[in-house]
């Protein structure tokens, strides 16, 4: 690399500019920097240019203002006599001359960020005004948010200067707009390091290679950064690599530094464990709930992780919080801090915390200064929100705006705007402001939690003092006592300069795909890369055409120079480039990825490949010789502009305001899980800003602004970046002499980190640091030991050595130890034994240590999802709908099938790319090697202590250790054989001596897959005696009678097959297999395995004919080999030993017995679930309880307090109880008055509602209504509330005739009754006379039957509020209740609730719960906490019931087997009963009009009304009978059920028959299914239709 000394004298600097620039840049900067004048230099000479500098030294006007000053020249006359300047405005307007010629952009700059690229485009135009050249020079933006009209204006009219993303380039270059690039004087990468080491850099780098070859030249490049090391990699990264793999020539220019720092780290506590009581709001008001529960005090949660850093401290920020959180000290602090500056950046490390800091500092703002802004006290509780205290939104966003990447773009230049303006006085933003954004004269930067990196501190705190020669004054504000330890050593290598080290990936394959498909659409007509002829999606252009021009393509080899060019790829060997050339063109080498369609042609040309094709970047064909050349094949185009890119898809959903449909302005993106867990009317933050969701379709929520009311927090999942090994000798500095880094620590940090050192050497005797590390060894609370390795190595260093030491576990002990790796370390579980687990579990070997990575990371989580990342940047999981969301279920989904397919593919691209990836670039292999040599040379030390209790930095860990045990074993049946299919056959048999699959292949997936490996299914039968012939090429010998039973009839048995004899039965042949018996056993069995299911040895013995002895000996030898597998495979009771199956054969079964395993957890229809109901509640056909007679129900015998328990909280009219909801049980008539004469059960009433429990769960009942405030009812209730049970004449002997009042009071639920007569008398209507009586003769006086029995009054303790008080459960016949009722705070109600909903439904969901008229908020809270405790799991178990449900395992696999389970019943008992059965429709049995619509009928809509009747048969609802029988609606074709329903409803009511007066809205003489209905067995009556005998 060259670096370029500053030339001298005053005008050195402006050499070969006109001295209108000259002029301009005295009058408004004075004398360039160092940095501009290098820069400025090596430009004019055309060199390759790195500048480095630090942030606002002037890079920007280094990089642009040579070329700006030749743009203006060569446009016309820009003032100056020099020499020089004439000659450079010359050759400035021969340069434009050639570039207007082919229409193109004259300079590139490139922006890692939209946002960047905006902000540069804005502070461009600020010189161009001041030197009058706005008219001269156009500037233009395209990035993935510009719309399609500007795109296309750009490629008609391209700008002079083009500011564009890594991604957008791409697409430019496989599209036809390309054309306008050819012209490119210049290429300028603002920063640089924020690309270089990733996968996005190694995209960029064969972008700017297919740069050079389209403008057929080298073009300029021009880097700039703040934090590069080491800069000679990345110049080299910059310039790319000669031909031979060299680095191309660059100067560097980058001036020492002096950066001048005003930073300190602050704690505003004494003691960070001992934590103060929360000091108040300004107001003296608090924020927290009293439903509140306590958070990870200052530790990340473990879904709470959005990609952009560790969320430590994701504890709440208000002051009902409870103890253990820093926040409320750290928030007020803040403001304080941002109160008395001008303008402040609050850099957070999540998203997340970004909106809670930023809500919280507008209420301290609104406190201060206007009280009235904050919402009232009484607000929506959390519980309601269906979280517990993540809530923002209490005041406006007057002071502060949060800015981070789920933002919206026109959300966040507002808010960069309002903040340069000074109409906002503080931001609390993410990375997404670490990048160069000019964010005006920010006089103070804030760190929440330690930064990053050192590279993202110095880009962070350097925001301030933006200026030439400025301060820039930064406060770090730690979380926890580990986070002080961190922060203090990633600012003291700041203040050194002392940034991570930049690594840049080799050979990243995935990309070289992606771009290798692109550059072979880009050149349809010619061999090199910008030849013109496709087109581009949002650009003009042609479609792919793979045939019309049969000279075209991309030449092999022209592509593997130019891909060697980029520096990545400086080394890739060309066996590695072929096989990524085999990928793409399909060569696949096994049939199991027939399905795989090529991208690609490839044509193996002529001559010896030398020939004169030209080079890449020449548009024409030269000569006749060609070597292989790449073609597109149709789809290749759309596929590469519609999935190519870097940036893994998350599946997030865009957020967009309401009210418009094209144009409907984005407010940012949510995580798929958060909108998952959210519904329509929902209140969430954004930008600090709530939001109300008034719909979610599946790409997009829309809402609109919902000021004043509480927001619920968005959470984001991601993957934190781990902490640079290289930061641990700062860190073993720190602990080994804490006093060296006072110059940056105030007196409080100083001493809460010196505690912490002195807290950990007393209680383990030792701190560990990068010399010496600690295995800490103690029990849990079970008596199994915790292993702690104290690693500060980052956990890059850290999780492969978990890995290993896993496996040590295993061997040395058999177990499964479950590590999870951290930045500071490593967690080992291990089961209670004798000796004390240490040192030795880390002991790894180096040798071979890489190989052995490369086996344990596949099994892992970490390959998965790597590898669905790699695979989608291969392009060989394509967005299945371009422009819309990819669930990224649906991704997960497509990565797993291919995985499974090319497991065992060797060499095949996208596995060594991911296993690459896995080790080299999320792990730091390299880093764990020279740790590991340090132990065994002894430079580093491994001690072992055993602890009574964790110390202080293992307590520290053990906050990121999740219960990886919770759920083990508790899942439905589906998962757990999905799951068993996942595992790796070579791995599970290895564990346990042989895989076991019997409970997961079922006889029909063997029978299914062995019928297509023997050809006898209907599609794998030979169509010819040729195929014929093949089939017995694969198959080997066939038994002679067989080989008819695999060909289609009148397809003759080939001429050339052979006849053999095999056990003494004659067999047909394949000619190559005459020799047989001679051959050599190995390969036959093979063969004979690849076409068999699993076999036996004594299936194989007879199968090929041999004694079981030989078949023995050979399965054994070739088992050696691993080509078949041992283990248990079918389910056979006279199995006399194990069986074996080929590893391909197993392959299919897996991936079949998979396919039907996931068939299984499809959401269950309405069939499915209307028979799970009547299972659930032993109702109907498929029900429980008795033998039947006949009448559609169970038989007499269920217990009816199980019955009334299951039901507790139903409420029905007396009627439906006797009539139809208990017999439909099988409960004796008799049993619930029974239950409730005898105290076990009581009753309550809601109107004509009888609500029947069991006597400890009167809880369950709905809230009474209101009391009388005064008169006799208020005095029959005070009566009743003295204690005991009470007669009608004994209250009349108290309060006189009150027979109207006591029924008002039972009616509301105030009064109680103590048996059921009187309920049953209500419903009647008895006793409606009013009874006169005497007091003297009370006793005497007969009881109305409506008053009969005892009453009590109703219990005083709390119980479960409706969400529609008044409702008795019912809905609307909109199917909805308003939530208007109190939510319950206390957990034991909303785990009534909870339990309830499990109860009647089965399966919670929220239509549930607004059917049965309780809160679902309250419901899912405790259902959250029931899903952590492992009593219930959450899925989509219901389809259409929500994503979010909630149900036990085992109802889970009930519900999956209720539709088979319900037609074999229905079969069975045929003869027994009817088909049909009827429910009240209230019945939460019926799941009609609660968790299902309602079906289609023509001419009404029924409803959940009392009295009304849903006639249940086959899954289906085939009829409604509306209260009082005399209207019906019934479903066309389902005659003959409605009319079985009427008789079984006539039966049950004690009816000879029913007569329904209008069926379907219609007269039901005239109605047009009279007919039907009477073929079906009904008969016409005067006044209707009759259910007949």
């Amino acid at each position: 690399m060259t670096h370029d000394p500053t030339s001298s004298g005053p005008d050195a600097p402006f050499a070969g500019m006109s001295d209108a620039v000259r002029e301009w840049f005295a009058g408004r900067f004075g004398e360039p920097t160092e940095v501009q004048a290098g820069t400025w230099a090596a430009a004019a000479r055309g060199d390759d240019v790195l500048a480095v500098a630090p942030t606002g030294s002037g890079k920007t006007l280094a990089a642009f203002l040579w070329f700006i000053d030749r743009l203006g020249t060569s446009r016309g006359d820009a003032g100056s006599d020099s020499v020089e300047a004439r000659d450079a405005a010359r050759a400035a307007r021969d340069a434009a001359r050639a570039a207007r010629d082919t229409g193109g952009v004259r300079m590139l700059y490139v922006s890692p960020l939209k946002a960047l690229g905006v902000d540069v485009g804005r502070n461009l135009r600020k010189p161009l005004a001041g030197l009058g050249w706005g008219d001269r020079i156009s500037i233009g933006i395209r990035s993935g948010d510009t719309p399609q009209a500007e795109r296309a204006r750009l490629g008609r009219k391209p700008p002079d200067i083009l500011i564009t993303t890594p991604e957008s380039l791409y697409l430019m270059l496989t599209s036809s707009v390309r054309e306008t690039l050819r012209g490119v004087e210049a290429v300028i990468v603002d920063e640089i390091h924020a690309v270089a080491g990733s996968k996005r850099g190694s995209h960029l780098a064969l972008s700017l290679e297919r740069l050079d070859a389209l403008a057929g030249r080298h073009v300029p490049r021009i880097g700039l950064s703040a934090t590069v090391r080491p800069i000679d990699a990345v110049a080299a990264f910059l310039a790319g690599a000669g031909p031979d793999g060299q680095p191309r020539p660059c100067t560097v220019v980058a001036p020492p530094s002096a950066k001048k720092w005003d930073v300190s780290i602050r704690v505003p506590v004494d003691d960070m464990t001992a934590l103060p009581e929360h000091p108040p709001l300004a107001d003296g008001t608090g924020t927290g709930g009293a439903g509140a529960r306590p958070e990870a005090g200052d530790y990340p949660e473990p879904d709470d992780r959005d990609g952009e850093a560790t969320d430590a401290g994701a504890a709440g920020s208000h002051p009902g919080e409870p103890p253990g959180s820093m926040w409320p000290f750290i928030d007020r602090e803040v403001y304080r801090e941002a109160s008395e500056s001008t303008s402040t950046l609050v850099f957070v490390n999540s998203r997340r915390n970004a909106e809670k800091l930023t809500g919280r500092l507008n209420e301290l703002w609104a406190a201060d200064h206007a009280p009235e802004l904050l919402s009232p006290a009484r607000r929506r509780s959390p519980a309601q929100l269906g979280l517990v205290n993540d809530v923002a939104g209490q005041a406006p966003a007057m002071f502060a705006r949060a800015h981070h990447g789920s933002v919206s773009k026109e959300e966040r230049a507002g808010i960069e705007a309002a903040l340069k303006d000074g109409r906002l006085r503080c931001v609390v933003a993410t990375g997404t402001l670490e990048l160069g954004i000019d964010m005006g004269d920010v006089d103070l930067v804030i760190q929440v939690e330690a930064p990053p990196s050192t590279a993202a501190a110095l880009q962070r705190i350097g925001r301030a003092g933006h200026r030439v020669g400025a301060v820039s004054r930064g406060i770090v504000f730690p979380l926890h006592p580990a986070d002080l330890l961190a922060s203090a050593v990633v600012v003291d290598r700041m203040l050194g300069g002392d940034i991570e080290e930049l690594r840049i990936p080799d050979n990243p394959l995935d990309v070289l795909a992606q771009q290798t498909i692109a550059a072979t659409v880009a050149a349809p007509g010619g061999t090199d890369v910008g030849a013109g002829g496709a087109g581009g999606a949002g650009d003009a252009g042609g479609a792919d055409d793979p045939e019309g021009n049969p000279d075209g393509g991309l030449g092999v080899d022209e592509w593997f120079g130019v891909v060697r060019g980029a520096w990545p790829y400086r080394a890739l060997g060309r066996d590695v480039f072929d096989a990524v050339i085999d990928q793409v063109t399909g060569a696949y080498p096994t049939a199991d990825l027939s399905d795989l369609r090529p991208r690609l042609t490839l044509d193996p040309g002529t001559g010896d490949g030398n020939g004169e094709a030209g080079d890449v970047g020449d548009t024409g064909h030269a000569g006749a010789s060609r070597g292989p050349v790449l073609r597109p094949r149709p789809g290749a185009l759309r596929l590469a502009v519609t999935s190519g890119g870097t940036i893994p898809d998350r599946g997030l959903f865009g957020v967009f305001l309401s009210g418009g449909e094209d144009g409907a302005r984005r407010v940012g993106e949510l995580d798929e899980e958060m909108v998952y867990e959210s519904r329509v009317g929902d209140v969430i933050t954004l930008g600090a800003t709530s939001w109300r969701i008034t719909a979610i379709d599946r790409d997009r929520v829309l809402v609109v602004p919902a000021q004043g009311l509480t927001g619920r927090l968005p959470f984001w999942n991601g993957d934190d970046a781990a902490r640079p090994a290289e930061l641990a000798a700062g860190f073993g500095k720190a602990l080994r002499d804490p006093d060296s880094l006072g110059g940056v620590l105030d007196e409080r940090a100083r001493a809460n980190l010196a505690a912490l050192v002195d807290r950990q050497r007393e209680s383990v005797g030792m701190v560990p640091d990068d010399r010496d590390l600690l295995v800490e060894a103690f029990r849990d609370d079970v008596g199994d030991w915790q292993v702690v390795l104290h690693s500060p190595f980052g956990r890059g260093v850290n999780a492969p050595w978990a890995l290993a030491a896993g496996e040590r576990a295993r061997e040395l002990y058999g177990v499964d130890a479950r590590p999870v790796a951290g930045d500071d370390g490593i967690i080992l579980r291990l089961p209670a034994m004798d000796n004390v687990p240490g040192a030795e579990l880390f002991d790894v070997p180096v040798t071979g240590l890489a190989t052995d990575l490369a086996s344990w990371v596949s099994t892992t989580a970490l390959f998965t999802a790597r590898f669905r990342e790699c695979a989608a940047r291969s392009l060989l999981i394509p967005r299945w709908r371009p422009g819309t969301r990819q669930p990224l279920w649906r991704q997960r989904l497509k990565a797993e099938q291919l995985l499974t397919a090319v497991r065992g593919v060797p060499g095949f691209p996208v596995l060594l790319e991911t296993t690459r990836e896995c080790l080299r670039d999320v792990y730091d292999v390299p880093a764990l090697e020279a740790v590991l040599g340090g132990v065994r040379s002894g430079r580093i030390r491994l001690h072992s202590a055993e602890t009574a209790s964790p110390s202080p930095f293992a307590a520290a860990q053990l906050f990121r250790y999740t219960g990886q045990f919770l759920y083990e074993g508790d899942v439905p049946a589906a998962e757990r054989h999905a799951a068993a299919l996942n595992l790796d056959p070579d791995l599970l048999a290895g564990l346990v001596g042989g895989i076991d699959l019997r409970e997961v292949l079922s006889d029909a997936v063997i029978a299914g897959v062995v019928a297509d490996l023997q050809h006898t299914s209907e599609r794998t039968l030979a169509r010819s005696s040729g195929e014929l012939l093949d089939v017995l090429r694969e198959l080997g010998p066939v038994p002679e009678g067989d080989v008819g039973k695999r060909a289609r009839d009148g397809v003759e048995v080939p001429a050339e097959a052979v006849r053999i004899d095999l056990g003494g039965r004659p067999h047909l042949a394949h000619p190559n297999d005459a020799g047989f018996a001679d051959a050599d056993p190995a390969p036959l069995l093979r063969r004979w395995a690849r076409r068999h299911g699993p076999f036996t040895v004594a299936e194989a013995a007879e199968g090929l004919g041999w004694g079981r002895g030989v078949a023995a000996r050979v399965i054994e030898s070739v088992a050696g080999d691993g080509v078949i597998l041992r283990g248990w495979f079918r389910d056979r009771p006279d199995a006399d030993g194990p069986e074996w199956c080929d590893r391909g054969v197993l392959a299919r079964l897996r991936s079949a017995a998979r396919a039907e395993a996931l068939a299984g957890m499809e959401p269950v229809g309405a069939a499915g679930v209307t028979a799970f109901l009547a299972r659930w509640h032993g109702i109907g056909v498929g029900g429980v309880g008795g033998d039947g007679d006949g009448d559609g129900y169970p038989g007499e015998g269920a217990d009816a307090f199980d019955v009334i328990e299951r039901l507790a909280g139903v409420g029905l009219t007396m009627a439906e109880w006797d009539r139809l909801a208990l017999p439909a049980r099988g409960v004796a008539e008799g049993d619930l008055d029974e239950l409730i004469d005898s105290g076990d059960a009581a009753v309550t009433l809601r109107g004509d509602d009888v609500y029947p429990v069991p006597a400890d769960l009167t809880a369950a009942w709905p809230d009474p209504g209101p009391e009388p405030d005064d008169g006799a009812g208020a005095g029959v209730l005070a009566v009743l509330r003295r204690g005991g049970s009470w007669t009608y004449p004994d209250l009349m002997a108290e309060c006189g005739p009150c027979r109207t009042e006591l029924l008002d009071l039972a009616r509301a639920g105030l009064a109680v009754p103590e048996t059921l007569a009187g309920p049953r008398a209500m419903a009647a209507g008895a006793g409606t006379r009013p009874v006169r009586v005497s007091r003297r003769r009370v006793a005497r006086v007969a009881v109305p039957p409506d008053v009969a029995g005892r009453w009590r009054a109703a219990p005083a303790h709390p119980s479960l509020p409706p969400a529609n008080p008044g409702a008795g459960g019912a809905t609307t016949d909109s199917g909805t209740a308003a939530a208007t009722g109190t939510v319950p705070t206390d957990e034991a109600a909303a785990l009534l609730i909870a339990e309830g909903l499990l109860e009647r439904w089965g399966v919670a969901t929220r239509a549930a719960a607004v059917t049965d008229g309780v809160s679902w908020a309250a419901a899912y809270r405790a259902l959250r906490g029931m899903e952590s405790a492992g009593r219930v799991i959450r899925g989509e178990f219901i389809a259409g019931a929500g994503p979010a449900q909630f149900a036990p395992a085992a109802v889970v696999d009930d519900l999956r087997t209720a539709p088979a389970d319900h037609t074999a019943h229905a079969e069975r008992t045929a003869t027994a009963r009817p088909a049909a059965y009827v429910v009240a429709a209230r019945d939460p049995a019926n799941p009609f009009g609660a968790i299902l619509p309602w079906p289609d009928f023509p001419g009404g809509r029924p409803t959940r009304s009392p009295g009304a009747v849903a006639v249940l048969a086959d899954g289906h609802c085939p009829a409604w009978i509306g209260p009082g029988r005399n209207s019906m609606l019934v479903l066309p074709g389902h005659e003959e059920a409605a009319i079985e329903g009427l008789r079984v409803l006539a039966r049950a009511e004690g009816r000879a028959t029913v007569v329904v007066k209008r069926i379907n809205g219609d007269d039901a003489l005239r109605s047009a299914l009279l007919p039907a209905l009477k073929a079906a067995g009904g008969r016409a009556h005067p006044k209707g239709l009759s259910s007949g005998a």
